[in-house]
Formats: structure tokens, C-alpha cells, sequence
């Protein structure tokens, strides 16, 4: 009977390790990687504000089934700035589906010392069809089953050396010119960056400037990380362009931890499924 017990104990792994095995969405790995919650409902516009730009409104989703995330809630209210802006949903697109079945993903962040629900970006908010919601919910078990059975890749050449850096960062005296070679390590060192990166040591100085591109407003741009985690997640936006939660001025202890699993998914599809990444 022994046997039994260990095909049975098995049988939890052995889908886990099916789902890490099997292919990203292409579409949807990376929204699902950055959203705190994604529903499917339907969209509601207050009708005096449907005409209004330039302004706050707040958009009402009801809310149908949850995809990601946790809400024990009917509807869930949008903090959305009007606008015909590129990195936003367009507002005349968010007309055309006042009131149609719709998948929305959402980041949390707080304002005014409460938190708010965000659209994630310019695409946000789709449509709705069966086909979508099946990749949505295949992609979401994947990427659990990644963080499940997520460690440490192995040691690198870039390893040891990300990990002295890391150490330095937390001494005043060479904090700042860690942080500097850290930014340095490009994109070989960021698996070996978002390995350690979970990493709450409080920083002596909250304070990290990074380089704008070539014709930017300003040169340099600064943030006031509180931790190392903090720290470390500006420096993988700034070697990648990609982001999984603005922590980079410090966060709760779930918004940290929300970012590091975003990071570790996108690990994940570096070094197992590069081709979904775009060339740079």
C-alpha cells in the first residue's frame, strides 16, 4: 500500500510541474504577471461624466467571476483619469463598452492614504469571450505553479558578485556606488538580481537616482527606496523596461511581495521561454 500513499502524494506535484511545464500565453502572460486582480464583469459609466476629459471618474465594474486575485466584493470601483493618453485606456474606447461584458485587469495602489483600484495600463480593459477567459485561467494556474515551485537558478558568473553589491548597498559609505554597479551588471546579472531580490534590510539612505533615456526631460530620475527589495525592483525596471509594482519608493509587505512574484515569473519566461520576450 505504500505505493499507493506515494502516487497519491505525487499526484498534486506532478500537475504543478504540467502547468510550470507548459507554454506562457503570449498574449496574456505578462498583464496577468502585473495585475493585482482580473475579473470579468461588465463596465458601468456614470452618465454625467460620460462626455467629461481631463478629469477623475470613478467606473463601476460588475463583477461576475474572479480570474486572479481575491474580492469577496459585487462591484468594484475604478479610479480612471480621462484621457486619450497612449500608456491609458482610451476614454472613447471605455464609451464603446459602457455597459458590455468585459475582462479587466487592475493594480492596486494607495492615495490619499487609502487604496484605489487602477486600470493596468492602455489595455486594461477587453472584451470579453470564452476563448480569452480559458487562456486567462490556464495561464494564471501556470504562472501559480512557477512561484509554487519557484528556487534560486543555478550560480552564475554574475552571482556572487550581484550578491557582494547587494551586501554593500546596506553600508552608507558604499550604498550609493552599489546601486550604480548594480545598474552596470545589464541584463546578464538579472537572474541573478531577481533571486535575491526579496530582500527587506532597511536601506541607511533612501535614496536611488537612475539614468533616463537619451532625450528625456531630465537626466536623472530618484525615488526613496526604504528596503533593498525597494531598491532592486527600480534597478531591474531600469535594466529591462519592465515593471511588476511601483515599490521603488517603498510599499507594504504585500505590495513587496506582489512585485517579487511578478519578477520571478518574468524569471521564469527569460530563461525558459525567451522567445516571448521581444528583441531589444
Amino acid at each position: 500500500m505504500r505505493w499507493v500513499a506515494a502516487l497519491l502524494l505525487a499526484i498534486p506535484l506532478l500537475a504543478a510541474t504540467s502547468a510550470w511545464a507548459a507554454s506562457p500565453s503570449k498574449h496574456y502572460w505578462l498583464p496577468i504577471a502585473q495585475s493585482n486582480l482580473i475579473v470579468s464583469g461588465q463596465i458601468l459609466l456614470p452618465p454625467e461624466k460620460q462626455g467629461a476629459t481631463d478629469e477623475w471618474i470613478q467606473v463601476r465594474i460588475r463583477v461576475n467571476h474572479v480570474l486572479k486575485g481575491i474580492s469577496g466584493a459585487d462591484e468594484i470601483t475604478v479610479r480612471y483619469f480621462a484621457s486619450e493618453e497612449p500608456y491609458a485606456v482610451s476614454h472613447k474606447y471605455l464609451l464603446a463598452l459602457d455597459k458590455k461584458d468585459v475582462l479587466v485587469f487592475l493594480v492596486s495602489a494607495t492615495t490619499e492614504g487609502k487604496p484605489d483600484w487602477y486600470f493596468l495600463g492602455e489595455n486594461g480593459v477587453d472584451l470579453v469571450n470564452p476563448q480569452s477567459v480559458s487562456e486567462i485561467r490556464n495561464e494564471v494556474a501556470r504562472q501559480q505553479a512557477v512561484l509554487r515551485a519557484w528556487q534560486p537558478g543555478p550560480e552564475t558568473k554574475y552571482t556572487a558578485n550581484v550578491q557582494r553589491l547587494v551586501d554593500q548597498a546596506v553600508d552608507a559609505k558604499e550604498e550609493q556606488n552599489a546601486f550604480r554597479d548594480l545598474e552596470g551588471v545589464g541584463m546578464g546579472g538579472v537572474p541573478a538580481l531577481i533571486e535575491i531580490m526579496d530582500d527587506r534590510r532597511p536601506l541607511p539612505i533612501p535614496a536611488i537616482s537612475l539614468r533616463n533615456p537619451p532625450g528625456a526631460f531630465e537626466g536623472l530620475r530618484h525615488y526613496g527606496p526604504k528596503t533593498v527589495v525597494d531598491a532592486l525592483a527600480a534597478i531591474l525596471n531600469q535594466i529591462t523596461f519592465y515593471d511588476f509594482g511601483f515599490i521603488y519608493s517603498g510599499g507594504s509587505d504585500e505590495e513587496r511581495a506582489r512585485a517579487v512574484a511578478g519578477w520571478r515569473v518574468y524569471s521564469d519566461i527569460l530563461r525558459n521561454h525567451p522567445a516571448m520576450l521581444p528583441p531589444k
